[in-house]
């Protein structure tokens, strides 16, 4: 009855039976998958928020395929303040990052054509390619004292149904900014064998390393480029809902994308109209909430990688983003040590799979929590990791 485009697995995994087990008998659960910035105690401008939101504009319905022009000429400012000229014309409006990738696979792959994604990474893209019908091949980023990507093996991927690679700058969960060598030969990699590139780059503001500023690639023009962000990140309010595709390359091939992104999202008109003429405001106060967001991630990663040095469990290094990846003693799987973590400390982690991290064994913590939240749940688990 249904298509295979939605032949997925439905079954419950143990560790989410175990935790919803735990919560419906009243077990107070540490949450260090706690990736929902609206949920972490930070400190919100309600009512400057709320205010923002007009009233008697969003009675009168004008919808626009590329997005109200006031809305992506706000979000064109936020690019000046990074350093990179970015044309409001260049921007294109999307409901969510997801939905941008959905726009993409669709401009830019037919079905069974080959997308060429990270490893680990965004655990979302085999479940967003397979909706377009589209074929996933990964490429992986490989850890000796730091994360890197081989490219190496990123270029004996390639085939003749290739038609994008994906880019995450950085990196989700591993936190790895592309450094501008590696960008350089990705970037001859797409122009010689004709793809296009997909850089998500929702991470890009929160870089907590303090020994240099990340390499932004977001100045490149000479390829057939896509860039991803969204409010979700870029000013904490995921329940907003709206995100962007900025569009780059060489002139006549950004045209002609732009055209033909324009006719997908009129098609759609996903975007809500208030959250639109809203996002002017959102985006002035931002910059107050990314300030919060990535004091808060510093100071948790800071601490873990202290507490964390010389015992069991080694933090990877890390330049960004909102998660931490601790490699554990390969005694027991990524799925025993967080269902053995869960059981034993009511410490909630993900197992390194999720996102297909390859070996053993990881374990995936998100470093938005409040401290006192944090510190309690990494103890317990360097405590029960290292009495085992």
């Amino acid at each position: 009855m249904f298509s295979k485009r939605v032949s997925f697995n439905l079954q419950e995994n143990n560790l989410t039976l175990l935790l919803t087990r735990k919560r419906r008998s009243g077990t107070e659960i540490i949450d260090l998958t706690e990736s929902n910035p609206t949920l972490v105690g930070l400190e919100y401008p309600e009512k400057d928020v709320l205010a923002k939101l007009p009233r008697s504009e969003s009675l009168v319905y004008s919808p626009m395929a590329r997005g109200e022009e006031v809305c992506r000429n706000s979000i064109s400012d936020y690019y000046s303040e990074r350093g990179v000229a970015v044309c409001a014309k260049d921007i294109l409006l999307t409901s969510s990052t997801s939905e941008a990738y959905s726009f993409l696979f669709k401009l830019l792959i037919d079905p069974g054509g080959q997308i060429l994604i990270p490893r680990p990474s965004y655990p979302l893209f085999g479940f967003l390619a397979q909706l377009e019908c589209a074929r996933t091949t990964t490429y992986p980023l490989c850890y000796q004292n730091g994360w890197y990507y081989d490219l190496d093996t990123l270029e004996r991927c390639f085939s003749s149904a290739t038609k994008a690679v994906v880019l995450v700058n950085p990196n989700n969960p591993t936190g790895t900014y592309i450094e501008q060598g590696q960008w350089r030969r990705l970037r001859e990699l797409c122009l010689h064998h004709g793809t296009a590139l997909i850089c998500d780059e929702v991470f890009v503001d929160y870089c907590f390393s303090q020994t240099s500023r990340p390499f932004d690639p977001l100045s490149e023009t000479g390829l057939l480029s896509f860039f991803l962000n969204g409010l979700s990140k870029t000013a904490g309010l995921p329940q907003m809902k709206l995100s962007w595709i900025v569009i780059r390359g060489p002139s006549e091939q950004k045209r002609s994308a732009s055209e033909h992104l324009e006719v997908v999202a009129d098609t759609f008109l996903s975007v809500n109209s208030l959250v639109q003429k809203a996002t002017p405001g959102f985006m002035k106060m931002a910059r107050d909430i990314r300030e919060q967001i990535l004091h808060r991630i510093r100071v948790n990663y800071g601490f873990l990688s202290k507490v964390s040095a010389g015992t069991a469990v080694e933090c990877l290094s890390a330049q960004g983003g909102w998660y931490a990846t601790l490699r554990v003693p390969g005694i027991k799987s990524e799925e025993e040590w967080a269902l053995h973590l869960l059981e034993a400390t009511n410490t909630l982690v993900h197992p390194g799979y999720f996102y297909d991290y390859e070996g053993k064994a990881f374990l995936v913590v998100s470093l938005l929590p409040e401290f006192a939240v944090f510190e309690e749940g990494v103890q317990r688990i360097l405590g029960e990791i290292s009495a085992n």
